[in-house]
């Protein structure tokens, strides 16, 4: 199965933490999250591999992802 990556850099707490709860979501449909914390303080790069057929707007809407 072909994964399509998606990125986007959070730093609020509230959008982390809605990623976070639809890690298990995102795994049961084939996919895999990252959180890699950066250099800026606060600020966490965010990678949602996802199957070609989802989109990160299923899991977590009004996240600004865009694909990599």
């Amino acid at each position: 199965m072909r994964l399509t990556t998606y990125q986007a850099q959070l730093s609020l707490p509230a959008s982390l933490a809605r990623v976070r709860a639809a890690r298990t979501e995102i795994e049961r449909a084939g996919g895999r999250l990252e959180m890699t914390p950066t250099d800026v303080a606060g600020l966490t790069t965010v990678r949602i591999h996802l199957p070609e057929r989802y989109h990160p707007e299923h899991f977590v809407p009004g996240l600004p992802f865009y694909p990599v």
